[in-house]
């Protein structure tokens, strides 16, 4: 008897071969399972130089702060439309425009608060470089000598660029409309 455990022992130093079978008790066969995909998201990286950009809508009464976001998904893009941060007087509105996010990529490029009415932004260029993409816009101020209503506004341009995930940097120059509307 007492060689049975002294062999066994002697074949696992030894590194002998231990052969385990594992019975199952469940009666049913495993239900098979389809392997999880493997999810990539690939963004397309522009090209070096002008980008071409589509204007959706401007809006005097956009985002508070100065700057450019970029949305990449369709939940980003409903909640900022449902919650009416685009869309802020629901009757000048039409209904939420279409993106197609697996190509495109919206920026929302807004001046910041403004004292008055009579501010306009307007973006003049859109360049990629390697590691960033520069949104160029100019901010035109009421006209010397206009008179405005003095009500707090948010000038903001929502463009459509093809899509990217480069950061974005923003550059807003000044201008004086040239003369007054009325």
């Amino acid at each position: 008897m007492r060689s049975l455990p002294a062999t066994v022992l002697l074949l696992l130093i030894l590194g002998g071969l231990v052969t385990v079978r594992i019975v199952s008790t469940d009666r049913n066969p495993p239900t098979p399972t389809a392997p999880t995909p493997l999810v990539h998201t690939i963004k397309q990286l522009l090209i070096p130089g002008p980008v071409p950009f589509q204007t959706l809508f401007w809006n005097s009464l956009g985002l508070p702060r100065t700057g450019v976001i970029a949305i990449s998904d369709p939940g980003t893009w409903s909640a900022l439309w449902r919650n009416q941060t685009l869309c802020y007087i629901s009757n000048t509105c039409s209904s939420q425009p279409h993106v197609d996010f697996d190509s495109r990529t919206i920026l929302i490029v807004a001046a910041g608060m403004q004292g008055s009415s009579g501010y306009r932004i307007n973006v003049t260029s859109i360049v990629a470089a390697h590691d960033n993409v520069l949104v160029d816009a100019t901010l035109t101020t009421p006209g010397l000598n206009c008179f405005e209503a003095a009500v707090i506004t948010n000038p903001s341009q929502v463009i459509e660029i093809p899509q990217t995930n480069l950061p974005l940097t923003f550059k807003m120059t000044e201008e004086h409309a040239p003369a007054c509307p009325y």
